[in-house]
């Protein structure tokens, strides 16, 4: 049993780093096609197909700013907020025990 939390551990890892690289495999795949069109490397680019660059690099950019602190939050905070959570904390304030008081009309009245 142990084996397979394990390995489920490391394949939720391994999810959340391979979306983490989504941006950066975007960028990459522009600043190629950067290349292969002929763009210098600074500068404003005028041949035919520069036009995608600006969507390529808004697309990169936008993927970052979304999936990095996703990432972030499923791959590191989550797990270490739930190791270091109580067990009466782990399920949330509304599955507490509750206990009841015995009142005249029920005196043996205990909700577990």
């Amino acid at each position: 049993m142990r084996l397979l939390k394990l390995l489920r551990t490391a394949l939720r890892v391994l999810w959340w780093a391979l979306a983490a690289a989504i941006p950066v495999v975007q960028y990459r795949f522009h600043d190629s096609y950067r290349r292969a069109i002929g763009c210098p490397a600074s500068g404003d680019c005028y041949v035919p197909g520069a036009e995608l660059l600006l969507d390529m690099q808004l697309l990169a950019a936008g993927s970052a700013v979304v999936l990095w602190p996703l990432c972030a939050w499923y791959a590191v905070v989550k797990p270490w907020r739930a190791r270091r959570a109580s067990p009466e904390e782990a399920h949330g304030p509304l599955r507490r025990r509750l206990r009841v008081s015995p009142t005249p009309e029920s005196p043996s009245l205990t909700n577990q």
